[in-house]
């Protein structure tokens, strides 16, 4: 139970302590009540009138000022300069109260504020002819990221590393050959994108081939026979072949329209053994070519097709060889 002394002190009954609605507290818990009988806080701040009142280890302390209107205001002070050195900001002034008499409390200032205009600001930071912001950021460069702070322009070098990547496969090349087996490739190329500032190369080949399959070949159809022995067991004769069509495993029957036209194909071509006994031969030549006496040469050509012949004795057998 807490009780006011004539003193005015608020006094309460705790075994070594003081007591507060029936709670045991310490002095600067206990509240206040002023002449009128009201409870204040412990700790709280009011105003009576024109005096300020604070509840402190259970005493009531207020200022004792007259409650006259004792203060006046003072002139406006000038204006202070603009508050931004560029684009729209303020300006301030000031006055305050003043105490006709002394002791009287007149602490007070009111404050008066006004736009102001210096014009536009340049830009922070400037970028491919492009104004940019506190906070925008860009690449200068492919490893340098840029920032705009209100300080300038930050630059730090970052990863800037690019690996290498595949295009897609080009189609399968035409077979390297028209008959028979052949081959065809493929490639790609390490452009997407292109390796850069030490990135990895791609791996893999970048090339592929495969075996392609073409018709057979004229000559696997239809394949040469041998020569022929030569036609003249001495002198100049001729030897021949033909082709032989054997197509697939069934015979010739399947033989594709192409080589019908090869089936009856011969070649030919001269052959020279041996002279003939008691042959005599001239070199071929045109009437009046050569001189008398080169005509008795034991050794010639026949020029026409390309047949040494030996053992020419004589210029009056013949004038050429027909083949």
């Amino acid at each position: 139970m807490c009780y006011v002394t004539q003193t005015g002190l608020i006094m309460c009954v705790c075994s070594g302590h003081l007591e507060q609605d029936n709670v045991c507290v310490e002095l600067w818990q206990c509240d206040c009540l002023d002449s009128l009988g009201q409870s204040w806080a412990a700790g709280s701040l009011h105003q009576v009138d024109c005096n300020n009142c604070s509840c402190t280890d259970g005493k009531l302390l207020c200022t004792n000022h007259s409650c006259q209107d004792t203060c006046l205001w003072s002139t406006w002070s000038s204006w202070a300069a603009c508050s931004v050195s560029c684009g729209r900001g303020q300006k301030t002034r000031y006055r305050s109260l003043i105490p006709e008499a002394e002791g009287t409390d007149c602490d007070f200032e009111e404050v008066q504020h006004k736009p102001c205009s210096l014009g536009l600001c340049p830009p922070l930071c400037v970028h491919n002819d492009q104004e940019l912001g506190v906070g925008d950021t860009w690449l200068q460069g492919e490893c340098q990221q840029c920032t705009c702070t209100p300080e300038g322009v930050y630059c730090q070098v970052v990863d800037c590393r690019v690996d290498g990547g595949w295009t897609p496969w080009s189609v399968w090349s035409d077979c390297s050959v028209t008959c028979s087996q052949g081959a065809q490739v493929r490639t790609r190329a390490c452009i997407n994108p292109p390796p850069r500032n030490n990135g990895s190369d791609c791996s893999g080949a970048e090339r592929e081939s495969q075996h392609c399959q073409t018709p057979p070949c004229l000559d696997d159809l239809c394949p040469w026979s041998p020569w022929s022995p030569c036609s003249q067991s001495c002198g100049a004769g001729y030897v021949s072949r033909h082709r032989v069509c054997v197509c697939e495993d069934g015979g010739d029957t399947a033989c594709p329209p192409e080589v019908e036209a090869e089936r009856s194909s011969e070649e030919t071509q001269l052959c020279y053994k041996q002279p003939c006994p008691s042959t005599t031969l001239q070199k071929y030549i045109k009437p009046g070519f050569l001189e008398e006496s080169d005509k008795t040469k034991s050794s010639s050509f026949v020029g026409r097709v390309g047949v040494q012949v030996e053992s020419l004795t004589s210029a009056a057998s013949f004038n050429r060889i027909e083949l």
